[in-house]
């Protein structure tokens, strides 16, 4: 084969790792496969290895159809806890190598169009890494910051895609540089772009809201001291503060907080009335209201009103031998009325 590659030892057990290959051609930078990854004997023999010696038998096919053959970007470490792209359903996932689960997080939506033409490429061409405790992936158009803890995306780059769409990025230091390609075929791009990721800091909100309505919402970035709004105003009631209570700093998530009322004492002294009209179904009501506290000081009942009938219409005539019947129905809540005609006398 005229090449070299590696044998890792996991556990005891011995796996084919051919990071060459899985820098595939033509290349991209940002991009990387992992078909060639813990592969078996008789694995990496399918990949089209063969000849090869070695003193290390690898006869574990554990990883051989791992989970990570349609993953066509870099694992990151974030915080803790890794993540990939599966490129196949062009999905995020947290994956926990301790219980070997994948957590979906979000599914890219984005689908790279064909340049000039209206149809789009199979796949998903996003790069991944981490940089400063953020994630970082990107759609054909925009390169995005993700915030592991809050699932918040935050836009970090918008480039003019008319000659070409975003395939892949790398980061390097603190420098994140993404690659402008006419289609996921050619061996060169077209233009790059870079974003100092030093400069970037995501936002948070912090949402007020009286009685469940958003009262106002105030940005900012975390760390900034939080400022409180102008005391919001209930009739009838005073303002004694906001809960939960808020930190003096904006943390790195949103943050929602409701205000907090405690009635006044009322002399009700000015006070009004609302009527609620009565109709052939139900009753209506008279009610006189505080003005001040909105308290209900006196409810009066306005009796149910008459139905108000049409005229009687024939359901069905009388016969000699059969009783008719007639309607009449209320033009205001439709109900029926019913009377029975005698039979008619034999002539």
């Amino acid at each position: 084969m005229n090449h070299i590659w590696n044998l890792i030892k996991i556990d005891g057990k011995w796996y084919h790792v051919d990071v060459t290959w899985d820098d595939p051609i033509m290349d991209k930078p940002g991009r990387v496969k992992h078909d060639n990854f813990l592969r078996s004997d008789d694995g990496i023999k399918d990949t089209d290895h063969y000849s090869w010696n070695s003193n290390y038998p690898a006869n574990s096919t554990r990883y051989d159809n791992y989970f990570w053959g349609d993953v066509d970007a870099p694992f990151a470490y974030v915080r803790g806890s890794w993540y990939y792209i599966n490129s196949s359903n062009s999905t995020l996932y947290k994956y926990d190598f301790g219980t070997n689960k994948s957590t979906q997080l979000f599914t890219i939506q984005d689908m790279w169009p064909v340049v000039g033409g209206g149809s789009y490429w199979k796949g998903c061409f996003t790069g991944l890494g981490e940089y400063n405790g953020y994630l970082f992936y990107n759609t054909p158009t925009k390169v995005f910051a993700y915030d592991t803890v809050t699932g918040k995306s935050m836009e970090i780059a918008t480039p003019n895609t008319s000659n070409g769409y975003i395939y892949y990025f790398t980061i390097k230091n603190n420098i994140l540089t993404y690659y402008q390609y006419i289609s996921p075929n050619d061996d060169t791009y077209v233009t790059n772009g870079s974003v100092n990721l030093d400069t970037i800091q995501f936002t948070y909100t912090v949402t007020y809201k009286v009685d469940g309505s958003v009262y106002t919402t105030q940005v900012y970035k975390e760390g900034d001291s939080i400022i409180l709004p102008a005391a919001p105003e209930k009739p009838g009631y005073d303002f004694v503060g906001w809960e939960p209570n808020l930190p003096g700093k904006m943390p790195n998530k949103d943050l929602v907080v409701n205000a907090v009322f405690v009635k006044q004492d009322c002399r009700h002294e000015s006070t009004h009335v609302e009527i609620t009209e009565a109709t052939c179904t139900s009753n209506g009501k008279k009610e006189t209201i505080c003005s001040i506290c909105g308290s209900i000081l006196s409810t009066e009942i306005i009796p149910k009103k008459d139905h108000t009938y049409e005229d009687w219409i024939i359901v069905k005539n009388p016969t000699e031998h059969e009783e008719g019947l007639k309607k009449k129905v209320c033009s205001v809540c439709k109900d029926e009325l019913t009377e029975i005609i005698p039979k008619l006398e034999p002539v």
